[in-house]
């Protein structure tokens, strides 16, 4: 039986990814975040999470041409996450805390401007599943974030005289970009990795989705 051996060198850029990140989170309200060292820490940071992404995500029995395929499809998955998990979270952030403190709406009329576009999220989700036999995952991908940044320009323009259905629609606008996003991106990553590497990939995505949220946390 073949022994199996710990991943040092996956351990030390996963160590040294999350230390440069919290550097430079921590920097954030400082003003020497723009410093040429806090430039080079996120440099290092977007490149050994790209590293983590792509390595060893290949057959041994894959071609080398095939084996770099899924590692640039794995990494820009990696990315799409990350984004995804920055915008998700970070509209899922403000937009109560501007209807309540801006708009001074009660915590239940903010909630029923906003809650609706989860049932649009449950009910778009199996559609999903049937877009995918035809259409290409990462063309969908590309749809969702477009559909996604429409929908946070339309955000970015609210205002302290926003009706309520005006809000309503915004939600729902952007629960479709993000229900168009969800399920391609994970078909994107674990189509072609091998089920030996599903496990690995599987945490790594996760991690990237988690450290969107971690940007947007106050």
């Amino acid at each position: 039986m073949r022994k199996r051996r710990f991943d040092f060198p996956g351990l030390g850029m996963l160590a040294t990814c999350l230390r440069c990140m919290q550097v430079v989170l921590d920097r954030i309200v400082d003003r020497s975040f723009g410093s040429s060292f806090i430039t080079i820490l996120r440099c290092l940071t977007l490149r050994r999470l790209l590293a983590l992404s792509s390595g060893s995500f290949a057959s041994r029995n894959q071609s080398s041409t095939l084996g770099s395929q899924v590692m640039a499809v794995f990494a820009l998955s990696v990315i799409a996450m990350l984004v995804m998990g920055f915008v998700f979270y970070a509209a899922n952030y403000l937009q109560p805390l501007f209807c309540q403190q801006m708009l001074g709406w009660t915590a239940t009329l903010a909630g029923m401007a906003l809650s609706p576009g989860a049932i649009v999220f449950v009910t778009i989700m199996p559609v999903m599943l049937f877009l995918l036999k035809t259409l290409t995952p990462g063309y969908m991908v590309l749809f969702g974030f477009l559909v996604h940044g429409l929908a946070c320009l339309v955000m970015a323009h609210w205002s302290l005289e926003l009706p309520f259905d005006w809000v309503l629609g915004s939600r729902i606008f952007e629960v479709i970009g993000l229900a168009l996003l969800i399920v391609p991106i994970n078909v994107m990553a674990f189509g072609f990795l091998i089920k030996e590497k599903i496990t690995s990939g599987s945490g790594i995505l996760s991690l990237a989705r988690n450290l969107g949220r971690v940007l947007v946390s106050p």
